[in-house]
C-alpha cells in the first residue's frame, strides 16, 4: 500500500506547530514539529494531536498520496480509520494498535472484545517456556490459565471452543521480539480441543487444553531470523533449569518436533532434549570419544547435537535419538551416516537412558 501522510498547522501557546500523521500497512505514526524542525516529546505530541481533533483541523489538512496531493479529505479519514478486516498479513503492530484496533484488552494471551466481537489470539514467543507449536499449517495452542488444571469452561477458552457457532471472528498474532505484535490473519477452530500434560507457571504437572487453529488464509512465511531469535532465547531459558526440572519437562514434552516454513522449512528442536546430550556427553563428543574442541563465549563445551535418525526420515526428538557431537564427527554422520556409528551411538545413548 502506498504511504498516506497528512500535515496541519496548529498554533498552541504563541506557537506554531506542524503536524505529520502518516499510514502505511496497517501502522500509523504523528510527529510534531515547531516552525524550526524541533520535533516535540511523546507527551507533546498526544496532547497537540489530541487537541488538533477536539479543533477539528483534521479537516483543513493536506493529503499526500507518495507525494502527489489528492483533493480528497474523506479518503484519508477513510483509510485513517484501521479495522480488523483491513490490517495486512504479516503486518506488526504495537500493544497501544491492538487496542485501538479491536477495543479488547492490553495484556495477556487470549483477548476478547465485545465491541468489535473479535477475539485476539497471542502466541508471544519471547516470554512461555513452552511454545505454541505448528505442525504443518495447524497451530497448537494452549489454553487460558497459567496454573492447575485448565478447564474448557473458563473466558475465552469458552469462547474459543464454541468459535464455530457464537459468531465471534478470531485473529492470531505471534510475537518474536518482544512489543511487536505479528498478525497472521483470521484463523479457525479446525478439530477439537484434546487435553495434554504440562508444568504450570509453578513447575507443577497439570492438565491443559490444546486448541487446533488454522489460518483461514495461506499462511505468510516466517522471516528466519525470527525463528532463529525465539531459538536463542528458549535456549538461554532451559539451559537454567536444574537437572531435576530438565527431566520433568521432558517428560511432559511431545516426541514431534515442530516445523514452520520460512525461507526453507526447518525443524524447531525440543531444546530441553538439546540441552541434556550436552550434559550427558559431560565435554566429551558421544562418538570419538575426545573433548569438545573449544568452549563457547558462554563457557561451555562446544558440542553439536545431532538426530541418530534424522527428523527428515522420522526419527523422534527425543533423548533416545540424539547425540552430543564434536563438529567433526557431526559433519560425518551427515556425509556419511554409517552403520557402525549409528550402532555405537544407540548403545551409548540407550545405556545412559536404561541407567
Amino acid at each position: 500500500m502506498n504511504r498516506i501522510v497528512k500535515k496541519i498547522e496548529l498554533k498552541h501557546k504563541g506557537k506554531n506547530f506542524i503536524i505529520t500523521h502518516s499510514y502505511q500497512n496497517g501502522s500509523t505514526s504523528t510527529i510534531v514539529e515547531d516552525s524550526s524542525g524541533v520535533e516535540y516529546p511523546r507527551q507533546s505530541r498526544i496532547f497537540l494531536r489530541e487537541k488538533a481533533k477536539q479543533l477539528g483541523l483534521y479537516e483543513n489538512g493536506y493529503l499526500y498520496n507518495d507525494g502527489i496531493e489528492v483533493d480528497t479529505h474523506t479518503y484519508f479519514r477513510n483509510i485513517h480509520k484501521i479495522t480488523p478486516s483491513g490490517l495486512k498479513q504479516g503486518g506488526i503492530l504495537n500493544n497501544s494498535d491492538l487496542y485501538n484496533v479491536f477495543k479488547c484488552g492490553n495484556s495477556g494471551g487470549m483477548r476478547k472484545s465485545n465491541t468489535t466481537n473479535s477475539l485476539l489470539i497471542i502466541s508471544d514467543h519471547t516470554k512461555s517456556l513452552y511454545d505454541d507449536r505448528w505442525e504443518e499449517d495447524v497451530l497448537y495452542y494452549t489454553g487460558m490459565g497459567q496454573t492447575g488444571d485448565q478447564s474448557l469452561e473458563f473466558m475465552q477458552n469458552k469462547t474459543l471452543n464454541e468459535s464455530g457457532k457464537n459468531g465471534i471472528t478470531v485473529y492470531l498474532f505471534e510475537v518474536f521480539n518482544a512489543g511487536e505484535y505479528t498478525f497472521r490473519g483470521e484463523i479457525k477452530l479446525v478439530k477439537n480441543p484434546f487435553q495434554e500434560e504440562q508444568n504450570d507457571a509453578d513447575g507443577n504437572s497439570r492438565r491443559v487444553w490444546i486448541f487446533p487453529l488454522k489460518l483461514k488464509t495461506v499462511e505468510k512465511e516466517v522471516r528466519l531470523k525470527d525463528l532463529k531469535n525465539i531459538i536463542e532465547k528458549r535456549e538461554n531459558k532451559i539451559r537454567k533449569l536444574s537437572d531435576e526440572q530438565l527431566i520433568k519437562n521432558i517428560a511432559n514434552s511431545r516426541k514431534v518436533s515442530s516445523k514452520r516454513n520460512v525461507e526453507t522449512t526447518t525443524y524447531e528442536r525440543n531444546q530441553h532434549v538439546v540441552e541434556y546430550a550436552k550434559r550427558r556427553a559431560k565435554g566429551k563428543c558421544e562418538l570419538c570419544e575426545e573433548e569438545a574442541p573449544f568452549l563457547t563465549k558462554d563457557k561451555q563445551p562446544y558440542l553439536e547435537v545431532h538426530h541418530i535418525q534424522w527428523l527428515s526420515n522420522g526419527g523422534e526428538d527425543s533423548i533416545t535419538n540424539v547425540a552430543a557431537l564434536c563438529p567433526n564427527c557431526h559433519r560425518k554422520m551427515h556425509a556419511l551416516d554409517l552403520e557402525i556409528d549409528k550402532s555405537k551411538l544407540n548403545e551409548k545413548v540407550k545405556g545412559d537412558f536404561n541407567d
